[in-house]
């Protein structure tokens, strides 16, 4: 599967800070709320159902998951994943402008990856990169773990790729600093673990529609890497 996910985090500091762990329980109500105000859609509440976030950093089209517990939220959702995250801010305004904003958008099959935080509402750092495409997106100042990436020695990728890294390496390590965890690369024992920490998932209207809207476009996107 290599590394998928598509997730936004509202906290009043980084959510690998704010109890983001196997004891944080989100409220199946607040959830709804959330997954509702972030999608501008009414989820279907018949086909809520809980799992654990390592099913749902991918979520399949026509479905999000939220959990909303204390100071923090969290949202996976296909919506999110832009080529430009910065266009996501009235989206951020849309859901709360009191507390900081975290979101990870990753699809290692077509090689793409991008972050984005916010403070206040207002965009501190948006970061879109692919193989096809180079950078796409890259406003603010660089974050503290970005400097080993963009200015550091060539890690273990070929001569004629892009990037001197991987760019699921760089998509991983804004995991960890925004998470706390990785979907690639070194595990640490004390990050919180996506197989313990239980999500709501709801499914949207017309999912059907938007299934077959999305499978379009990642056949597409492959075809482009052929």
């Amino acid at each position: 599967m290599g590394s998928k996910c598509s997730i936004i985090s509202f906290a009043l500091d980084l959510p690998r800070r704010s109890g983001f762990d196997s004891a944080w329980s989100p409220d199946l109500a607040a959830s709804r709320i959330l997954a509702e105000r972030l999608t501008g859609c009414s989820v279907e509440r018949a086909h809520a159902d809980t799992c654990t976030l390592d099913a749902a950093l991918w979520p399949n089209p026509g479905t999000v998951a939220a959990g909303s517990a204390g100071s923090l939220d969290l949202v996976t959702w296909s919506g999110l994943s832009e080529t430009h995250p910065s266009t996501l801010t009235p989206l951020v305004h849309s859901v709360d402008v009191n507390r900081s904003a975290y979101l990870v958008l990753m699809d290692s099959t077509v090689d793409w990856a991008a972050f984005a935080c916010w403070s206040g509402g207002a965009l501190l750092r948006s970061v879109s990169i692919s193989f096809d495409d180079g950078v796409i997106e890259a406003v603010g100042e660089p974050l503290a773990f970005e400097h080993d990436f963009w200015g550091g020695p060539r890690r273990r990728v070929p001569q004629d790729y892009p990037f001197p890294f991987a760019i699921s390496a760089i998509g991983n390590a804004a995991l960890r600093e925004f998470f706390g965890f990785v979907l690639e690369g070194k595990w640490d024992p004390q990050a919180p673990d996506p197989e313990e920490i239980p999500i709501h998932r709801f499914r949207l209207p017309g999912a059907t529609k938007v299934e077959a809207s999305m499978r379009m476009r990642a056949e597409a996107m492959l075809r482009r890497r052929q």
